[in-house]
């Protein structure tokens, strides 16, 4: 019998040796990779400076190295839309140069970074450094960096298959097609671990136009449209360069004339028009569908592209209506604004609403959209603006009456902007405008988006093993228009990828029926290595977003996913995540951070946030760390948060979240050269002349050195002109520009440490030494005209050799005294015109104009021109009086009138004029602050928001100011003139006159009466601001026994007192003016006096003449 024992070991010989093969298999093994912590830092250059310096150390004869980068890049300050490039030298070498991304508004933050790198380097330590620089102006903030430098080599010697693979292709589809496609060899069957940096443009070449006659198509739905202008100078339409057809079927067609016509240019859906800035507009006629005649809704639309949203200048892109009535839609200093009034209180006395927006961009597509849906009344909520498909404010407003005036595109002819009225003519639009359409309905929300929808896309990524269909979470990118460039990551660690060839592919879909290129670099390594040792890893998602389904957060902090791992062998875990996500509510900056539950921030930490510009907006955000100082054996969980701003709500689409064991290898820091930061003056693409300094801000210095700088003037090509100062440690050097020739140099400031290490900033520029050239058009010399008050137009031309900034208009006084700045228009070109209308009252004129180029030359016309306006020979009005006691003067002319000044000094009295037949004559101010170009405008007015009914009324004046408001106001008092005849025929004496405000309500201010000058009784009075005013009388009640009074001195003594009237003046003047009411029986009490002294008399004669007979 055989012996048992040996037979059993002979059957477990089987069982162990595939045991151990099993055990052998599933051993254990890390990635070699680190984290490279890296300070955040700001700059300001505009040539690459080194930002990141690192050295690492390799042991193997010959390493695979891969890098991936992750950063939040931050627009600070500047004006200008700033690309941000980054550039990445290995050992000097450079090896990639990336833009990273594109910021355009002051507070603009997103996650980027560059594409995934894969280089090989031998034994030994390596110098890694990543240069920056950014186009424009301002300053650019780099923070929450992540820097992940990985081997492909395990902890136990092990080499790990690494592709990387540049790709491109293109996909015009609404569904899922393969875009690129790779294949990956594997010699064991694990999980791949797949990144990916995607840049992304759409092309819209089929873009279709708004469809023509008030039909419908591509779901632009044009019933009650009023006015539709492709501009594209189509023939077969009688079309030409200044005349622009109605596609709406209602023959409103445009017009312009000569050199104030627009340039016929590429457009958003095929041509539009260029306007200058400086003279180009089109005008719309007078119409029913329109303007005249009253209308409830309104919708205006436009496609703009504005060249600088910076400028001090209103930029109109339309207008309709004046002063009292109108909408208008214009850009000024960094903001879109729509508004829309109709001020009559007759009517429904809406002051005006104005919504504003500063998410445009230069040189960028956009659409905006206001819409008024108003009745006779105010209500809320009637007038909407639209920007990009997304609604960005609404206000009260009312219904339009009928408001005839100047409809135009590009320029203002007679409107009111957020910060008063304006009756020039001018703010011309400089950019390109395209799709001018009107209608007589409101136009939804999703028909907006409808039309923005034309020119975006919202293209949709995913990976798809084609061996077993397995896909990973989708990503998305929204490209707002055909010159928007995007860039987004997609990451994704594909479990059981079999040995052997695997066919990888990337899927692609567009929202729109775009055609979408798509450049991408992809990186994928196994995770295992030649020695079948796995490296731990895991993947996750949120189940409920997917391809089909979205999941919304609202303000707060929420858990998205995450993920539980036993560290099996190594010192950390690298974790990784890409998500894509929009709003709900608009505008917004959410964050994304990931974290462990068992370890402290600081050894498991990242950030990045996104900001999404409207509810269109669809943001893609990734990480890259490394969560270090983890324990084998131990068990940690990883979390993915998001944190969402109060008030707003987030939808996620879908997200991947994924991780794998690592151990750390060395690596030291790099000594940096300093930060260099931004030359102030000469700002970049500047002119200049003069003695001036060089400035600039301090360079930043990350090793605590003091900073030297050498300043020097170069050619564009860099060559060295002069030496400006070899060697300061101020941030200022002079320069003398008239030293030099004109022509465009470069400045650069240099800044060393005390170890040698140095960095730069240029800025290029324009030095010019030539003024502008003047030429006065209109009015000729010497033009005289006969009227109290007329509108004169002025208007000059001029010229220069590099950039025209802007004319002036200089006038003297109604006395031909005090010659002084009156108005300006920016040209913003090489040539240009402006005009101005000034109201003017009779006298005697003297007027020039000045240009002023971008260096700050300037320069009048060679000769003074003057004007004379004589006063008409007509016979003076009083006016009229009694009944509820207004009075308001009869004129054919204008009752308004306007003072300007060119500067109020703080705490120093000004006095503002006015002449006419407004009761006001002066308003004295003093301002908290100093005031430049302060303008006020006296209009008398029946027209108030609220009317006195208890009170005897002279006069409403609304008093409108411009450049200043109340809050800088510390001192004002109002002098105010009343007929002596209104006086009489109201039987009002001065001390019953008060001076009102409105605000909320009407209050009395302190009125004190001054002087009488024959004609007028004179007042002044105190006021805290300006705005409304009424010039009231007190009703008297009178007592029987003032009724009965007699005029006798004593009365007349008490009332000269009251009235602040001295000597003969009362018993002359005021005597007739405020007679005392008689006794009805006067005459009766003479003739009995009379009678009584008769009878007195003759008893005295008859007594007298009996005398005289008895002495005979």
């Amino acid at each position: 019998m055989r012996n048992p024992a040996k037979m059993l070991i002979l059957l477990l010989i089987p069982l162990l040796t595939v045991l151990v093969s099993i055990s052998a298999n599933a051993t254990n093994t890390s990635l070699y990779a680190i984290k490279i912590n890296v300070t955040d830092f700001s700059f300001a250059s505009s040539t690459y400076f080194t930002g990141i310096y690192k050295q690492f150390n390799t042991s193997a004869s010959s390493t695979n190295i891969i890098l991936m980068t992750s950063m939040n890049i931050l627009k600070e300050t500047g004006d200008e839309v700033n690309q941000v490039w980054s550039k990445i030298l290995i050992d000097g070498n450079q090896i990639l140069e990336e833009k990273l991304r594109t910021v355009a508004t002051i507070g603009e933050e997103g996650a980027t970074g560059t594409k995934p790198i894969n280089f090989t380097v031998t034994s030994g330590m390596h110098n890694l450094t990543i240069q920056f620089k950014r186009t424009g102006t301002g300053s650019i903030n780099i923070n929450d960096i992540d820097l992940l430098l990985g081997q492909l080599r395990t902890t136990d010697n092990g080499i790990v298959r690494g592709q990387i693979s540049s790709l491109s292709g293109n996909s015009s589809s609404t569904n899922y097609v393969s875009t690129v496609n790779w294949t990956i060899n594997k010699t064991n069957t694990s999980a791949v671990y797949i990144v990916t940096k995607q840049t992304i443009q759409s092309n819209r070449t089929n873009r279709t136009q708004y469809p023509n006659n008030q039909t419908t198509a591509n779901n632009i739905n044009m019933s009650s449209n009023i006015l539709l202008y492709h501009f594209n100078n189509n023939s077969a339409a009688s079309e030409n360069e200044s005349t622009f057809a109605d596609f709406s079927r209602n023959g409103n067609t445009g017009s312009c004339t000569g050199t104030n016509c627009p340039t016929l240019t590429t457009g958003i859906f095929n041509k539009s028009y260029d306007f200058d800035g400086s003279n180009d507009y089109i005008t719309i006629p007078n119409t029913a569908d329109i303007n005249l005649g009253t209308h409830t809704q309104r919708t205006i639309e436009a496609w703009f592209k504005v060249k600088d949203k910076t400028k001090l200048t209103k930029q109109v892109i339309y207008e309709e209506g004046g002063a009292w009535r109108g909408l208008n839609i214009y850009i000024y200093d960094n903001k879109l604004y729509v508004g829309g009034w109709n001020e009559p209180s007759g009517e429904s006395n809406w002051q005006g609403t104005w919504l504003s927006t500063t998410n445009i961009k230069n040189n960028r597509w956009h659409h905006v959209v206001l819409t008024l849906n108003g009745t006779s009344t105010i209500t809320p909520n009637a007038i909407k603006g639209y920007l990009d498909g997304s609604e960005f404010g609404s206000g009260q407003g009312s219904q339009l009456w009928s408001h005839s005036g100047d409809i135009q595109i590009g320029r203002n002819g007679n409107t009111k902007f957020h910060d008063g009225d304006d009756n020039s003519v001018g703010d011309y639009f400089n950019g390109t405008i395209d799709e001018v359409a009107i209608y007589n309905r409101v136009l939804t929300e999703k028909e907006i988006q409808a039309r923005t929808n034309l020119i975006t896309n919202k293209a949709s990524f995913y990976f798809e093993n084609t061996n077993n269909s397995n896909k990973s979470p989708i990503w998305e990118r929204y490209l707002s228009d055909p010159e928007d460039t995007g860039s987004a990551s997609g990451i994704w660690l594909a479990g059981n990828v079999s040995k052997g060839k695997t066919k990888f592919t990337l899927k692609t879909k567009n929202s729109n029926n775009a055609k979408t290129s798509v450049s991408q670099t992809i990186l994928n390594f196994d995770l295992i290595n030649n020695k079948s040792a796995i490296i731990n890893n895991f993947q996750t998602s949120d189940p409920q977003t997917n391809i089909t389904n979205n999941r919304n957060y609202t303000a707060g902090i929420h858990k998205i996913t995450s993920a539980t791992h036993t560290i099996k062998n190594g010192t950390g875990m690298y974790i990784s995540m890409t998500i894509t996500f929009s709003s709900e509510t608009g505008n917004q900056t959410p964050k994304f951070f990931i974290n462990s539950s068992q370890v402290p921030k600081a050894q498991c930490y990242s950030k990045k946030e996104r900001y999404l510009s409207s509810n269109s907006d669809v943001g893609n955000a990734f990480i890259y760390t490394v969560c270090e100082g983890l324990t084998k054996g131990n068990t940690y969980t990883f979390n993915l948060y998001t944190e969402v701003p109060t008030g707003e709500t987030l939808q996620v689409v879908d997200e991947s979240f994924n991780g794998f064991e690592v151990t750390n290898f060395s690596i030291k820091e790099g000594l940096l050269p300093p930060i260099p930061d931004e030359i102030t003056d000469p700002a970049n693409n500047t002119y200049k002349t003069g003695q001036k300094n060089i400035t600039w801000r301090s360079f930043t210095d990350p090793n605590g050195d003091t900073v030297t700088y050498n300043v020097t003037l170069r050619h564009t090509n860099l060559n060295i002109i002069a030496i400006i100062n070899g060697s300061t440690t101020n941030t200022y050097a002079p320069i003398n520009y008239n030293n030099y020739n004109e022509g465009t140099y470069l400045i650069m400031v240099e800044g060393c440490d005390s170890g040698g290490l140095c960095s730069n900033s240029t800025t290029t520029f324009t030095i010019d030494h030539t003024a502008p050239n003047i030429t006065l058009e209109t009015p000729t010399d010497n033009y005289s005209t006969t009227a109290n008050k007329i509108n004169i137009t002025f208007n000059c031309s001029g010229n220069d050799n590099t950039h025209l900034k802007n004319l002036s208009l200089y006038i003297t006084d109604a006395n031909n005294q005090n010659f002084s700045f009156s108005r300006t228009t920016g040209i913003d070109s090489t040539s240009g015109n402006a005009t101005w209308e000034l109201e003017l009252t009779k006298g005697t004129y003297t007027w020039n104009c000045k240009g002023t180029d971008l260096a700050g030359n300037s320069n009048f016309s060679r000769n003074n021109r003057s004007l004379t306006i004589k006063a008409p020979t007509t016979s003076r009005s009083s006016g009229g009086g009694g009944g509820d006691g207004r009075y308001f003067a009869q004129l054919q002319e204008k009752q308004e009138a306007t003072d300007y000044k060119i500067k109020v000094k703080k705490d120093t009295w000004a006095t503002f004029s006015f002449t006419g037949t407004m009761s006001i004559k002066d308003i004295l101010l003093t301002a908290k602050e100093t005031l430049y170009y302060p303008k006020i405008t006296v209009k008398m007015t029946e027209i108030t928001p609220k009317t006195i009914i208890w009170e005897k009324v002279y006069q409403y004046n609304k008093v409108q100011t411009e450049n200043f408001d109340d809050t800088q106001i510390k001192e004002a008092t109002i002098r105010f003139k009343i007929p002596k005849t209104w006086m009489q025929n109201n039987k009002v004496q001065p001390k019953d006159i008060i001076l009102k405000r409105l605000e909320k309500e009407w209050t009395e201010l302190p009125t004190k009466f001054t002087d009488f000058d024959g004609e007028n009784y004179n007042f002044k009075a105190d006021s805290p601001g300006l705005s409304y005013f009424a010039i009231t009388a007190k009703k008297q009640v009178k007592t029987k026994a003032e009724n009965n009074r007699k005029p006798n001195k004593q009365n007349t003594n008490r009332i000269n007192r009251e009235q602040g009237i001295t000597g003969r003046e009362y018993t002359k003047r005021d005597l007739v003016l405020f007679p005392t009411q008689k006794k009805k029986n006067n005459k009766i009490g003479t003739y009995i006096m009379l009678t009584i002294l008769s009878a007195i008399a003759g008893i005295a004669c008859v007594k007298f003449m009996t005398r005289k007979k008895r002495k005979k």
